[in-house]
């Protein structure tokens, strides 16, 4: 199957204009067999993040799926409960993102019809 296949057309996918940012962080490796070994957290300045200090062993995942999902109050008119939902893999599985967004589909959002 050739990537152009998966999902819609370039057009159809509301895609920004891709930016390009200074690069900063160069080496700079934090975390456990480095010199800065009680980093455990890193603040990035743009997100997802595409330079700057890192850690030098892999934190785990490559694939993250995320949904933000909400349950409205007994009378409908209001949000009562609201959840972060993430799940993350190690490699890319058709299987799981089906399941993923039957579990948590995109009318469990807060705002399922906002642009």
């Amino acid at each position: 199957m050739a990537i152009e296949s998966i999902g819609v057309s370039s057009s159809a996918a509301s895609c920004d204009a891709v930016t390009t940012d200074a690069a900063t962080g160069n080496g700079k490796h934090v975390g456990p067999d480095t010199s800065s070994p009680g980093t455990t957290k890193v603040t990035y300045d743009t997100v997802p993040p595409s330079t700057g200090p890192h850690f030098a062993q892999p934190a785990g995942k490559k694939f993250a799926l995320s949904h933000w999902s909400a349950t409205l109050s007994a009378d409908g008119t209001k949000v009562a409960i609201q959840a972060g939902h993430r799940e993350l893999c190690g490699d890319l599985s058709g299987a799981v993102v089906k399941a993923f967004v039957q579990e948590f589909p995109l009318t469990s959002a807060p705002e399922p019809g906002a642009p």
